[in-house]
């Protein structure tokens, strides 16, 4: 008969071969998800960034860009007519 102590929350905290086998399998689960999902993933996101270089907005003009940095200090917050 083996008389044995019964794992505590702390027992595992300090047992290092507990810690390993945790870090493998969440290796081997993150590892399958990822190999699982990143042909999903990668179309996804190059979608994205296709739509946003196509709908990209066109830059400023430089008069624009003058209002809008004056109406930061300025107190001016209308693209109309300036002092």
């Amino acid at each position: 008969m083996v008389i044995s102590t019964p794992e505590t929350f702390l027992s595992l905290l300090h047992d290092s071969a507990h810690w390993e086998f945790e870090l493998f399998l969440m290796a081997l689960f993150d590892g399958l998800l990822l190999g699982i999902l990143w042909p999903w993933l990668r179309t996804h996101v190059g979608h994205h960034l296709e739509r946003d270089r196509r709908e990209a907005a066109p830059p400023l003009s430089k008069e624009t860009k003058r209002v809008l940095c004056r109406s930061q200090y300025g107190g001016i917050y209308s693209l109309g007519k300036m002092n």
